[in-house]
């Protein structure tokens, strides 16, 4: 079965569905994500102990990486609430 198939994705259009909060929850959500690639490219990049000499807590691309997943999974909590409650 093809995923367009499914009945889950056939439901309701995007709008009737996802409300204005919920919609800037998913794109915090996009914002998190972005940060743990930009992290992670950073760490590629220069390795995980380097930090940046402008930083004053010299924080490590490894702490900073840390970080940012850390946030991506608070926000994606608050997705999977949001999808409980649809459920219902």
């Amino acid at each position: 079965m093809s995923p367009v198939d499914r009945p889950a994705l056939r439901r309701r259009p995007l709008d009737a569905t996802v409300t204005a909060e919920e919609r800037q929850m998913l794109v915090r959500l996009m914002e998190e994500a972005g940060e743990v690639v930009q992290a992670a490219a950073k760490l590629l990049r220069f390795g995980f102990y380097s930090t940046s000499p402008e930083d004053p807590r010299q924080v490590t691309n490894w702490n900073a990486l840390e970080g940012e997943i850390a946030d991506l999974n608070r926000t994606m909590a608050e997705v999977r609430a949001a999808e409980r409650r649809h459920r219902g």
